[in-house]
């Protein structure tokens, strides 16, 4: 388990002391606990800080000493957190699987957005020439589209 680690600038904001004190600690007790200076300067955990009495030490809450209620509320929380943490994966492989849908459907109208190469339309119509209806008055030829052909008009 590592332990945070301050400078001597970064000590002097968390402990309650003057500069010459916390240095005059350093320098008599520090060291011997685990504190080092280099050409950097102080590096200085936080177990030396509170060894040397100059913060606060905190210590986990004692479990033994929960009521029954907070014993069982903490299990309705964990069965909670779980339960929550569950639903979490659902969603996240739901979101995937939707994205993987979007992405087929992007592709799917690139494909059908783009624009055919030239003569594709002539290589078509010279194998199938059912396709065309010619336009009498104009002389054009143009595609039968699917009533056209159906109904033969």
């Amino acid at each position: 388990m590592s332990t945070h680690e301050y400078s001597f600038a970064e000590a002097m904001k968390v402990v309650n002391c003057s500069e010459s004190t916390l240095r005059r600690k350093l320098q008599n007790e520090g060291l011997k606990l685990g504190a080092t200076k280099g050409k950097r300067g102080w590096v200085i955990p936080v177990t030396v800080l509170e060894a040397m009495g100059l913060i606060d030490t905190v210590k986990p809450s004692d479990t033994s000493q929960m009521t029954p209620t907070d014993t069982s509320q903490m299990n309705e929380m964990k069965v909670r957190i779980a339960t929550l943490e569950e639903r979490c994966k659902g969603q996240d492989m739901l979101m995937a699987a939707l994205r993987e849908q979007l992405n087929d459907k992007d592709r799917s109208i690139r494909l059908l957005e783009a624009k055919p190469k030239e003569g594709f339309d002539q290589k078509m119509d010279e194998r199938n020439p059912n396709l065309l209806v010619e336009d009498k008055v104009s002389g054009n030829a143009e595609h039968k589209g699917f009533w056209k052909r159906l109904l033969g008009k």
